[in-house]
């Protein structure tokens, strides 16, 4: 037989229950929409180290044509030798491509 007594502990019982039971369910919640923040910022992340590996093999294509320049240039000068013109020649064509995709990542707009 359940009497008054035990009506109210098994009543309070339920509540408590519930009340944990909803407060795991927002634990959870915050647990995930956490979880859903960190995946968020981590692929914006990713995607800037990728426009930045971008950035920088434009930049490195850039100098490796400047390098050729002046070596061809340096060469003729002191040899006289007109095939260090070839790899000068060369990079005078490469360097407006490079300085293109160079300014493409540019954080300003040249005006």
């Amino acid at each position: 037989m359940d009497t008054p007594d035990h009506k109210a502990v098994d009543l309070r019982e339920m509540r408590l229950l519930r009340l944990l039971y909803a407060s795991a369910l927002v634990l959870l919640l915050i647990v995930f929409l956490a979880a859903l923040r960190g995946f968020t910022r981590n692929k914006e992340i990713t995607e800037d180290r990728r426009l930045m590996l971008l950035e920088l093999a434009e930049v490195h294509g850039l100098l490796s044509a400047l390098k050729d320049v002046e070596t061809g240039c340096r060469g003729f000068v002191i040899t006289h030798d007109t095939s260090y013109l070839r790899s000068y020649n060369q990079a005078l064509i490469e360097i407006p491509e490079e300085l293109g995709g160079v300014v493409h990542y540019a954080p300003f707009t040249a005006e």
